[in-house]
């Protein structure tokens, strides 16, 4: 009689010894896991200069933001005019579609003569870049004007990298302007000009026609000066005055 019983696993044969292995169930198969569809890579900055005489890391020390400084209207020539303090929204981040939102962009011709150029109070560092990008008259980006205290960077054209370490004190912020003057571009900080670059070929041609900017890696501790019948910012800027959730407390 050959009759096979199961028992503690195995199967045996009535009379034998043999033990012969149950069968196995296979696992079912793990689910699928579809990979999560990344940002869009930043627009490039070009490689900071290796400069010895800078330090290489921040400082440990936070700068102390004074209260006063993000609300002070920077001097003007023609008291008439009004000039709103806004915060420096940053638009490279989803709610604004990667700066292709334009609630999170500024109009603004800046290569018009009448142009005061575009005003900011905030820190300057060592590593981290303060970023303006530049829109043409479509809305495509035309590159971006970024800089820190080891040098400054113009991207989207060739030819227009000109790093240089900025001589700046300790102090926490810094009023700082960016301004076309002709067919030069020019950086102020404090009042003085640190920086000043002709544009000339491609470069010329493609930032001849500025027409909306947008702001990148300030942080909420910084201000920009809106300047009445000269700009006209997105509903990021005005809405709650908290860059949408960015700046919410």
């Amino acid at each position: 009689v050959n009759v096979r019983y199961m028992a503690e696993g195995h199967w045996r044969s009535a009379g034998k010894d043999e033990v012969v292995p149950a069968p196995v169930t296979p696992a079912p198969p793990k689910p699928e896991v579809k990979p999560k569809t990344p940002a869009p890579p930043k627009p490039q900055t070009e490689p900071q200069p290796d400069i010895q005489t800078s330090p290489q890391t921040e400082p440990q020390t936070k700068p102390q933001t004074d209260p006063e400084a993000l609300t002070t209207e920077p001097p003007s020539d023609d008291p008439v005019t009004k000039i709103t303090p806004r915060k420096t929204c940053d638009c490279w981040t989803a709610e604004c579609g990667w700066c292709s939102d334009e609630k999170c962009r500024v109009s603004h011709d800046l290569t018009d003569t009448s142009s005061q150029g575009i005003s900011v109070i905030s820190p300057i560092k060592w590593v981290n870049l303060n970023t303006v990008f530049f829109f043409d008259s479509n809305g495509d980006m035309i590159g971006s004007f970024r800089f820190n205290r080891k040098g400054i960077f113009l991207t989207g054209c060739v030819k227009c990298r000109t790093p240089r370490p900025l001589p700046l004190g300790d102090q926490g912020l810094f009023d700082w302007s960016v301004a076309f003057e002709g067919s030069e571009l020019v950086l102020y900080i404090s009042g003085d000009e640190h920086w000043r670059h002709e544009l000339v070929g491609e470069c010329a041609e493609r930032y001849s026609d500025i027409q909306e900017f947008a702001f990148g890696d300030i942080g909420c501790d910084g201000v920009w000066y809106e300047v009445e019948g000269q700009m006209e910012s997105g509903s990021h800027f005005t809405d709650n005055d908290t860059c949408g959730s960015e700046c919410a407390e």
